[in-house]
């Protein structure tokens, strides 16, 4: 294997860790400290590193958590989807009307026309998604700041969506608190909830819009640096 192959493997691993136990960490302590705050019984009395294995187990379990709350994501998404709403389809439709993309598309179906006067497989009828694989593949620069920021998204995602159930869990808990004294602090902890909510799902929705469309502007750019130093060397 070579080395650029191993440091490969090592971020992605890295990221696939980071994005996932982060998330799943706020997830938990927000959960226990929702307990804590409305003087209910905490869900762990207490957080002790004191052993390897604890901790082992603690970053497990974030890191499952982690995985369930981008899994979230994913069912809310595909909902949203099966009411028209999806905001990933707007995003990808903005994308559409971007001039990199058109230009990227207008030199990929240059591209299948020659391909397929030689009788190589035709590239027409590729979806938005289908364009975005092959200028990845086109341009690895592309390709690493695509998933960059596609981490990132992924990571605020992942966050606000803790965000989100732990603001409904503190709904639900609400008619168990009555007229106690807890509910003012119930009411900070909604509101401190949905604020940070609202900031990390906006930055998701940034990050994973610059993670679709920067593909075709830096593949579009290699292409035309290619074309330009051919030329002229040509000359």
């Amino acid at each position: 294997m070579k080395t650029g192959d191993v440091v490969d493997v090592v971020a992605h691993f890295t990221n696939d860790v980071i994005g996932n136990v982060g998330p799943g960490i706020i997830f938990l302590f927000g959960l226990n400290a929702v307990h804590f705050r409305l003087g209910l019984n905490p869900a762990v009395e207490s957080l002790r590193f004191d052993s390897t294995t604890a901790s082992i187990i603690a970053l497990a379990l974030a890191y499952a958590a982690g995985h369930g709350l981008l899994g979230v994501h994913t069912a809310l998404r595909s909902l949203l989807g099966r009411l028209r709403v999806s905001k990933a389809v707007l995003i990808a439709a903005d994308l559409k009307s971007k001039l990199s993309y058109r230009l990227f598309r207008r030199q990929l179906c240059r591209a299948a026309k020659d391909q397929t006067s030689s009788g190589q497989e035709d590239l027409f009828g590729l979806d938005f998604h289908d364009h975005r694989s092959i200028a990845m593949t086109l341009s690895p620069e592309g390709g690493v700041l695509a998933r960059r920021f596609m981490f990132i998204s992924l990571f605020c995602y992942g966050i606000s969506k803790s965000l989100l159930l732990l603001t409904l869990y503190t709904a639900v808990l609400w008619p168990s608190l009555g007229n106690s004294r807890n509910q003012p602090q119930a009411i900070g902890l909604l509101i401190v909830a949905l604020s940070v909510f609202w900031c990390f799902e906006s930055r998701g929705e940034e990050f994973e819009r610059r993670a679709l469309g920067v593909p075709f502007s830096v593949a579009i750019s290699e292409i035309n640096f290619e074309k330009n130093v051919k030329d002229n060397n040509d000359a």
